[in-house]
């Protein structure tokens, strides 16, 4: 996957590196598909590509290059937030307090269970749902980005957690994960306003030494 090497000359380069790193995100999808000898190539022929690309852009830490890319593939789709009126009825994305997004569908201010048959063929309406199929992939990959975290003992730094709680795919994820922070176990809100710099999601071996798993 050399594609990753190649430079960032577009007119935007944050632009065309979202683009790769959705398109070797696809890949490592579709290889789930396959056998597990080819699966497991692909897979990380998938991962090589977005270390690639990360250095090409600029990142000296793989790990802070995916999580950008997955807060600017959000920061895409909240334009979908926005109302759009189509007559009566109103459409939009939402995004739940457990970041799970869904197409709100409003006719004359009631809710209502789907998008009415006259309007469903709108491209605006192709678009919106392919927004929150894009999340829900998200959501998956965000899922499996943080339990790797977790497994290699990825390091945070201050400052990269306020950014991903701003998320609103990441963020409600989580609230919901413990971080260790030297000698502390702690909720990514205690760490406000707190140098942070080191802390990392506790694994339950580190539960297990600290005497707090039975």
């Amino acid at each position: 996957m050399a594609y990753g090497l190649l430079p960032l000359s577009g007119p935007d380069p944050s632009s065309e590196a979202l683009d790769r790193y959705e398109l070797f995100q696809r890949f490592k999808k579709e290889s789930q598909k396959l056998s597990a000898l080819k699966r497991e190539g692909d897979s990380k022929a998938a991962e090589l590509a977005i270390a690639n690309l990360a250095a090409t852009a600029g990142y000296e830490n793989v790990d802070i290059f995916t999580w950008d890319m997955e807060i600017n593939k959000t920061r895409e789709l909240m334009r979908f937030t926005k109302p759009e009126v189509f007559g009566e009825v109103e459409l939009r994305l939402t995004v739940g307090s457990h970041g799970g997004p869904a197409v709100e569908i409003l006719k004359n201010g009631r809710p209502q269970k789907s998008i009415p048959a006259n309007i469903k063929k709108e491209a605006y309406v192709a678009e919106l749902n392919e927004a929150v199929k894009d999340l829900k992939q998200q959501s998956s990959r965000a899922r499996q980005i943080l339990e790797q975290a977790m497994i290699e003992g990825q390091v945070f730094k201050s400052g990269d957690l306020e950014k991903l709680r701003l998320n609103p795919v990441v963020g409600p994820l989580l609230e919901k994960i413990v971080f260790k922070h030297e000698d502390s176990f702690v909720f990514p809100d205690e760490l406000n306003g707190v140098d942070y710099d080191g802390a990392i999601i506790a694994h339950p071996h580190h539960f297990l030494e600290a005497g707090l798993w039975a």
